[in-house]
C-alpha cells in the first residue's frame, strides 16, 4: 500500500500537533517543578511524586525534536527566528524584565538577618555608622584576668582596637558595604538595609546587557544577562546580607561606564571603582587595567579629543584615589595605620601553596553549577576573536576586561582557600564578562544555519532552566527559613536569662549581643586551662554563665575544654533546645534543673527585626 502526498501530509501533521502538545506539556511540568519545588499526590492507593525536573527536561527534548523533524528544521527555524526577533526589537524591556526579577526573587527570598561573621558584621557596622562612631568601648574589660580577654569578648567581625583604648572593640570589614546598608536604614529603616544586595544584583543583570550592547551584540548582552540572572552562585550570594554582589555590581558598572562617551561616564566609572574598593579593597588590583587603558587614549598618537581623554582619566582617578584615602583615614583611626586593616597581617591569607588547590577548587565547582560550556565562555574572555564582536568598536577594551579578569582570578586562587562550592562568590565580579564570552559564542553559531539555530535556541533555553533548578537544589531559596533561626535564639536566650550575664558562643557570638541584648564571649579565643576559672570568676562578681552552642560546637567545646569541670554541664538537660539542627543554651554556673523547653519558630514572622537596646554591662 502507498501513501499518497496528501496522507503524508496528514500525518506529518498530526505528529507535529502531538509531538508539540507532548512538548508544551513537558515544559510546563519541567517549569512547575522549577517554580514550586515538585508535587506528589497519591492516585487508587499508590504515591506518585516528581521533583526534579532535569529528568522530564530531557525527555521533553525528545517530542521536540520530533516536532522539529515533522515541522521542518528550516520552517522551525524561520518561526522561532521571528519569535525572537519580537523580543530582540524590545530588548531593553526584557532585560529590564530581567532586572525586576532579580531584584523580586532577592527581596522576597533575602534572609534578613545578622547571623554569622559576614552578616552581623555588616549590619552592626552600619548601626555604628548611624551612630557616628566606629568603637564599642567595653572599659570593664581591663579588669578580666585571663590571656587574651579583649579578644574573648570580641564576638565575630571584630577585634580590639589597634590605637587609643585597648579595650574598645572595632569592626573588621571595611566600609563600603556597611555604609551602604546605614544609608538605607536612614532612609527606610531596619528592613531597607537587606535591600542593598537584591538592588545591587539588578544592576549586575542590567549592566551586563548594557555591556554587550556596547560591543554591538545585543542579543548577546540579553542572553548572558539572563546567564547571570539565574547563576547558581549568584542567586545564592543575592539572598544573603554579604558584599560580593554589589562589588560585583560596582566593578561591572564601572567597566561599563568607561565604554560611554564624555566626562561624566568617566567621572562615573571612578565613583563606582571607588565604591567597590570601599567595599572590597583588593579590588583595587581591578582598577590598574582601566586606568592604563585611559592613559592610553589620552596619549596615544591622533587622537582628537585629548583633552576629553585627560578628563575621563582624572575623574576615574579621583574616585579610585579618594576611596583608598578613605579606606586609609578608616584604618588609622580604627587600627593604627593606614596600611593596616582589620584582618591584621595579610600575609598568611596569601600564598604560592594555595594556588593548585584553589584552581581545581574555582573550576570544579564552576562546571559543577554552571556545565563544562562555562569553560568555553571563561576562553572567549581570555582570547575575544574578532568573530564574536564583530561590530565591537575599540577592541582595545577587550584586553582592560580579559587583564582585570585574570587579576581576579590570580588573587584569589593565591587566597586561603575554602572548602564550600559556594566561595565562587569571590570571583562574582567575572561573571558578567564570562557569559558574555559564552553568550557570544551561541549567538554566533546560531548564525551558521537553521539546524544550529534551533540547537543554539535549546541550549540557551535548558542552561537557564538547569542553572535555575540547580540553585534550588543548593538551596538558594530556602536560606532565609533556616538563617531566621538566629534571631529566634537570640530572642529565647534574652527570656531565658538574666541580663547581666555572660553567653559563651562562637556562630551566635554577634546575633546575642545584636538581638538579644546579652554580653557574649567568643570561647573560641579562651584559654583550655581557663574555662573553670573564667566561669568562677564571673560568677563571684554575679555574673551567671551560659552556652549557646550547635552540636558540632558542643563537639568542639568538649575537646577544647577537656578536664574542666564546667564541661560536665553540658551533660546536663539544656535550657531550651531547637529540634531542627540540635541548637541548645546551657547552663554553665550550676546544672540546670528545669524542663527543657523545645523551641520553635516561625520564620514568616521574623523578617525585620530591630536590634535590641544594649544592656549595661560591668564585672566590678
Amino acid at each position: 500500500m502507498r501513501l499518497t502526498e496528501p496522507s503524508l501530509g496528514r500525518a506529518r501533521q498530526l505528529v507535529r500537533r502531538l509531538a508539540l502538545g507532548a512538548t508544551l506539556i513537558g515544559g510546563i511540568w519541567v517549569i512547575g517543578i522549577v517554580v514550586t519545588g515538585g508535587f506528589a499526590i497519591r492516585i487508587g492507593g499508590r504515591a506518585f511524586s516528581s521533583r526534579e525536573p532535569m529528568r522530564p527536561l530531557y525527555w521533553t527534548l525528545l517530542p521536540l525534536a520530533l516536532f522539529v523533524l515533522a515541522n521542518g528544521v528550516e520552517q522551525t527555524a524561520r518561526a522561532w527566528s521571528s519569535w525572537i526577533a519580537r523580543i530582540d526589537r524590545h530588548r531593553r524591556a526584557a532585560a529590564a524584565a530581567l532586572a525586576l526579577a532579580t531584584l523580586a526573587l532577592g527581596a522576597t527570598f533575602a534572609t534578613t538577618v545578622a547571623n554569622g561573621s559576614d552578616a552581623y558584621g555588616y549590619v552592626s557596622q552600619a548601626d555604628l555608622w548611624l551612630g557616628s562612631d566606629l568603637r564599642i568601648p567595653q572599659p570593664w574589660m581591663a579588669d578580666v584576668p585571663w590571656p587574651t580577654a579583649a579578644l574573648t569578648f570580641s564576638p565575630l567581625a571584630y577585634r580590639p582596637a589597634g590605637t587609643g583604648n585597648p579595650t574598645d572593640l572595632v569592626p573588621v570589614y571595611p566600609p563600603g558595604y556597611p555604609l551602604l546598608m546605614a544609608a538605607a536604614k536612614a532612609v527606610g529603616g531596619q528592613r531597607a538595609m537587606f535591600l542593598i544586595t537584591p538592588l545591587a544584583g539588578a544592576m549586575l543583570v542590567l549592566t551586563t546587557y548594557g555591556i554587550g550592547r556596547r560591543w554591538g551584540a545585543p542579543g548577546a548582552g540579553l542572553i548572558a544577562a539572563l546567564f547571570v540572572a539565574t547563576s547558581p552562585a549568584f542567586l545564592f550570594m543575592l539572598m544573603l546580607p554579604f558584599s560580593d554582589v554589589p562589588a560585583a555590581a560596582c566593578c561591572t558598572l564601572a567597566l561599563y561606564l568607561l565604554l560611554r562617551p564624555g566626562i561624566a561616564a568617566g567621572i562615573g566609572a571612578g565613583l563606582s571603582a571607588g565604591l567597590a574598593i570601599l567595599i572590597r579593597p583588593q579590588l583595587l588590583l581591578l582598577a590598574g587595567p582601566p586606568a592604563l587603558w585611559l592613559l592610553w587614549q589620552t596619549f596615544r598618537p591622533a587622537r582628537p579629543s585629548r583633552g576629553v581623554e585627560a578628563a575621563r582619566l582624572i575623574g576615574f582617578s579621583i574616585g579610585v584615589i579618594g576611596a583608598v584615602v578613605f579606606i586609609g583615614v578608616v584604618n588609622a583611626r580604627l587600627h593604627g595605620s593606614p596600611w593596616r586593616s582589620g584582618y591584621g597581617d595579610l600575609g598568611p591569607l596569601f600564598g604560592w601553596s594555595n594556588v593548585a588547590i584553589n584552581i581545581r577548587q574555582y573550576l570544579g565547582w564552576l562546571v559543577e553549577s554552571q556545565t563544562p560550556l562555562i569553560l568555553v565562555g571563561l576562553a572567549a574572555v581570555v582570547w575575544p576573536a574578532r568573530s564574536l564582536w564583530p561590530r565591537a568598536g575599540d577592541r582595545t577594551f577587550f584586553l582592560v576586561v580579559g587583564a582585570c579578569v585574570v587579576a581576579l582570578w590570580s588573587l584569589y586562587c593565591f587566597y586561603l582557600p575554602f572548602d564550600a562550592w559556594w566561595f565562587l562568590r569571590f570571583l562574582l565580579a567575572s561573571w558578567p564578562f564570562i557569559m558574555l564570552g559564552l553568550a557570544a559564542v551561541i549567538v554566533t553559531h546560531a548564525q551558521r544555519g537553521a539546524a544550529t539555530f534551533v540547537v543554539c535556541a535549546v541550549v540557551v533555553a535548558v542552561l537557564g532552566i538547569r542553572q535555575l533548578n540547580d540553585s534550588r537544589l543548593r538551596g538558594a531559596f530556602d536560606l532565609w527559613r533556616g538563617d531566621r533561626e538566629t534571631v529566634a535564639a537570640a530572642l529565647a536566650t534574652r527570656d531565658a536569662i538574666p541580663p547581666r550575664s555572660v553567653v559563651l558562643a562562637d556562630l551566635f557570638s554577634g546575633s546575642v549581643r545584636y538581638y538579644g541584648g546579652r554580653m557574649t564571649m567568643e570561647y573560641v579565643w579562651l584559654d583550655g586551662e581557663w574555662l573553670d576559672r573564667a566561669v568562677a570568676w564571673l560568677d563571684t562578681r554575679r555574673v551567671p554563665s551560659y552556652a549557646l552552642l550547635l552540636p558540632a560546637e558542643a563537639r568542639d567545646f568538649r575537646v577544647r575544654f577537656r578536664g574542666s569541670a564546667t564541661v560536665a554541664r553540658l551533660d546536663a538537660p539544656p535550657i531550651f533546645v531547637y529540634p531542627e539542627d540540635g541548637l541548645a543554651l546551657y547552663a554553665l554556673s550550676a546544672p540546670f534543673e528545669g524542663p527543657t523547653r523545645t523551641q520553635t519558630f516561625d520564620p514568616g514572622q521574623l523578617r525585620s527585626v530591630s536590634p535590641a537596646p544594649p544592656v549595661p554591662f560591668g564585672v566590678r
